[in-house]
């Protein structure tokens, strides 16, 4: 089959005067309404749109598109994937396909027609309905493609004179929700604030300044974040602490303190808060943990001792505060623990028998005989009733022969505490 075309050559050339694009015997000619697709690009995907490529050979007709990507404009151009590969494109009359799963970064794409003959009969006589993919348009404008946003941190308040500045950032683990780069921030006052309804500002963190906050009104401010690849924000952040305008003028911001049980298990609780704004004492230890004593707060978990119970706090700033404990001895006296007796039991190898007082603020736990000299220090679980033996017997094995042992028991109880005996010494291990 010979292809001409006015105005151009049969070589696959293009004259200057062509009034439109040459068809060649192989490939497609840049027969589209347009030149190039259009991108629209959001997190992880970029929605790619093309124009239905014109008509131009009878004996051809359009049967579906091959879309293509790249991370450059030159290329090189590999065939989209999820979305947009050529399974899902295949309809003559689809002109869009969504490509998804895209890392961030800038992507270029181009699109070409697959044609299939109307009827073409081959040199056997028998008729083909081979398809055949034409000229891929240029490419497309860049589609930038971001994460979106994480949800930001809780916003910060410092007080002033008849006004509030609320500070966002990004969010992090532990306070909103880490995501892409926010480009800005909108922080919004609840109850709306009529002389700032809301305030918008770029950059990785933001701080705004609002004024005319009704007197003796609670407000709180939320912040969401967008990046610069989308309009749509992310979800707003947790509430700020609660501010109020005084009467006086000065503006009043409230702070949290949450108090931690930091371990106790009778309570039946793990938390409870208080607020102020104000330097106020904090209210009285409301939890309870067998057989401890509360002896005051930390700031973490495992001390210093910073707060007394029921000590004064400035409310200065947000605080999470842990109980600390000391072990408390059984019914307010120190139990006894003592042997009875060490019996040999083999060359390496010696019993001991032991003697412990009942407890009645908390059950012992576990009793461990210890011997100087080497040997293997040997721990049991209590038993009995309640987990309380009036008496007991530890194997202790890897001794020496001809050597002295210094023997203890040391008790330990649910709670923590631990009591040993006094030494029983064995002058010679025959």
């Amino acid at each position: 089959m010979l292809l001409t075309a006015c105005g151009g050559s049969v070589t696959g050339g293009e004259a200057t005067d062509a009034p439109s694009a040459i068809v060649r015997g192989d490939t497609l000619g840049r027969d589209w309404e347009s030149t190039y697709p259009l991108v629209d690009a959001s997190a992880g995907q970029v929605v790619v749109t093309w124009d239905k490529q014109i008509e131009e050979d009878p004996t051809e007709s359009v049967v579906g598109y091959e879309v293509q990507i790249s991370s450059g404009i030159t290329g090189p151009w590999t065939g989209a994937a999820t979305g947009c590969a050529r399974s899902e494109t295949k309809s003559s009359t689809r002109q869009t396909c969504t490509a998804t799963g895209l890392a961030d970064g800038t992507y270029y794409f181009n699109v070409a027609a697959v044609r299939q003959p109307v009827i073409n009969k081959d040199k056997t006589g028998n008729f083909s309905r081979d398809t055949k993919t034409g000229n891929f348009s240029a490419g497309s404008p860049p589609a930038i493609v971001l994460s979106p946003p994480g949800i930001p941190a809780k916003p910060t308040l410092v007080a002033g004179t008849g006004k509030v500045s609320v500070t966002v950032t990004a969010g992090t683990a532990t306070d909103g929700t880490l995501g892409g780069v926010p480009a800005s921030f909108t922080v919004t006052p609840t109850p709306a604030i009529t002389t700032r309804p809301t305030c918008t500002f770029s950059g990785a963190s933001v701080t705004c300044v609002f004024t005319g906050l009704a007197i003796s009104t609670d407000y709180t401010f939320t912040a969401t974040a967008t990046n610069a690849s989308s309009t749509v924000p992310s979800l707003p952040s947790a509430a700020s602490d609660v501010v109020r305008q005084s009467r006086a003028g000065g503006v009043l911001v409230t702070h949290t303190v949450v108090f931690h049980l930091n371990g106790g298990p009778d309570s039946g609780g793990n938390a409870s808060n208080q607020s102020g704004q104000s330097t106020t004492p904090l209210n009285r230890n409301p939890f309870y943990w067998q057989s401890h004593m509360f002896i005051g707060w930390s700031a973490t978990p495992t001390g210093p001792l910073a707060y007394s119970d029921g000590g004064e706090y400035a409310f200065t700033a947000d605080a999470d505060l842990y109980a600390m404990w000391a072990c408390l001895p059984s019914a307010g006296r120190v139990p006894v623990m003592s042997i009875s007796s060490v019996t040999r039991t083999g060359q390496e190898s010696a019993k001991v028998d032991y003697q412990a007082t009942t407890l009645l603020s908390s059950l012992w736990s576990t009793f461990t005989a210890s011997t100087t000299v080497g040997g293997q220090s040997t721990t049991v679980s209590a038993e009995g009733i309640n987990g309380v033996p009036a008496n007991g017997q530890i194997l202790v094995k890897g001794l020496r022969r001809h050597t002295g042992y210094s023997f203890t028991v040391t008790g330990t109880n649910y709670a923590g505490c631990s009591y040993t005996s006094l030494p029983v010494h064995v002058d010679k291990f025959d």
